[in-house]
């Protein structure tokens, strides 16, 4: 586990979670102080709109890396991945902008429009890999449940 690697990263999760939610079009930036590592947080929905992709990746590299921390009390016990994902609401539909006038607009205000439907594209994306990933899991135990 990268805590294990790097102790900095074992913030509070308050600072974590203000700062997967700082938007500059939305949200303020975050800044926090764990240790002597100083965080400057500014978009965590550019990088991971829904961080559960990645934690369900760092579970499975971590029981294919055999950690101890993840392999089950009985041996002969599967393995058992639950996952909830909460997010923030559905997104309303997209604006839809007429391609003649489009070539007008000036890049400030194309950047929010993209921004808005980047961060809903790259959850959408993650949703699909993460219903995948769990429907081809070998234990019959794994359950990915996503709320919004």
């Amino acid at each position: 586990m990268q805590v294990k690697k790097v102790p900095s990263l074992n913030a509070k999760l308050s600072d974590i979670a203000l700062g997967t939610s700082a938007a500059p079009t939305l949200l303020p930036p975050i800044y926090f102080k764990n240790g002597d590592e100083e965080f400057n947080l500014v978009d965590g929905a550019l990088v991971a709109s829904n961080p559960a992709l990645l934690a369900v990746n760092e579970v499975i590299q971590q029981l294919n890396e055999k950690n101890s921390d993840f392999i089950p009390m009985k041996a002969n016990e599967p393995t058992k991945i639950l996952l909830l994902s909460l997010g923030c609401g559905i997104t309303p539909d997209p604006i839809k902008i007429d391609a003649f006038l489009a070539q007008f607009f000036p890049a400030k205000l194309w950047i929010p429009l993209v921004v808005k439907d980047l961060a809903s594209a790259v959850g959408d994306t993650n949703e699909y890999h993460l219903q995948t990933v769990f429907s081809t899991l070998q234990s019959p135990n794994n359950y990915y449940l996503r709320i919004e």
